[in-house]
């Protein structure tokens, strides 16, 4: 008996943090739409200090690395990512992704100073995880 009450007890506890891992806040995906939002009007203006502002520091160094350059801010205007509305944004705890209109997605991390983005260019292939474009 002590078993089943246990076993009970387990699979409310486990749907319940299903229920609610997709969820996340109103907040939070307004941050993330925004964050998504300012990085792309960033990109279009050709401000690449504020573009790169947008995303995580493992990203920046990618892309100066993937560019030859110095700085995200001088080699972010060569990434391929292009402004799309924003279709649906979900977050799972401190991990989030922005499903793009043009089919791609954007994928983002909670960090101490908000939302970055981590990964661009990322679309769903038949099996297993998605398939992020290169930056250049």
């Amino acid at each position: 008996m002590h078993a089943r009450r246990r076993l009970a007890r387990l699979a409310l506890v486990i749907v319940g943090v299903i229920g609610l891992w997709g969820c996340g806040t109103a907040a939070d995906r307004a941050q993330v739409r925004a964050t998504t939002t300012r990085f792309f009007s960033a990109l279009d203006a050709h401000h690449g200090a504020a573009a790169c502002m947008q995303l995580s520091p493992a990203l920046r160094t990618t892309i100066a690395q993937e560019q030859s350059a110095r700085r995200c801010a001088d080699a972010v205007g060569k990434v391929r990512a292009r402004r799309s509305p924003i279709a649906v944004v979900q977050v799972y705890a401190t991990s989030a992704r922005a499903d793009l209109a043009s089919g791609e997605s954007v994928f983002l991390s909670a960090m101490r100073d908000g939302w970055r983005i981590d990964a661009l260019g990322c679309r769903p292939r038949s099996s297993g995880p998605f398939d992020c474009e290169e930056t250049s």
